[in-house]
């Protein structure tokens, strides 16, 4: 008799993982079109689909990622707003077109590379 359990390595438990698989388009009187290909696994417990490897990366929550956007849109416009007072006011440099392009530019730029760096949560540090 072989034992086919494993222990998650999120939530500790000996488990026997759940095979996600993908969703079809619906097609009527209870028919799907497409689909059904294993796309992941998951513990039937604690839901991780890093339960394999804890030190995978892991996505933040959507209202985590929201505040993420939101406050890096901020810093963006904030960011360029500061830019452009230092340059006309504080520097007397007329604010030429193509020196506030590439300002706005390089603060969008900022923006999604700090997203992509902040998107996922930390790693976890040993269990």
């Amino acid at each position: 008799m072989s034992n086919t359990k494993v222990t998650c390595q999120c939530c500790g438990k000996s488990m026997v993982p759940t095979t996600i698989f993908s969703r079809g388009i619906y097609g009527g009187w209870g028919w799907r079109i497409g689909g059904g290909r294993p796309v992941s696994s998951c513990c039937p417990f604690c839901l991780s689909e890093n339960w394999d490897d804890a030190t995978k990366p892991v996505d933040k929550t959507v209202f985590q990622k929201t505040i993420l956007v939101v406050t890096l849109c901020l810093f963006a416009y904030l960011g360029h707003w500061v830019l452009t007072f230092f340059l006309n006011d504080v520097l007397m440099i007329g604010s030429s077109p193509w020196l506030d392009t590439a300002s706005q530019w390089l603060f969008v730029a900022l923006a999604i590379f700090l997203y992509h760096r902040h998107k996922f949560e930390p790693k976890k540090k040993g269990l």
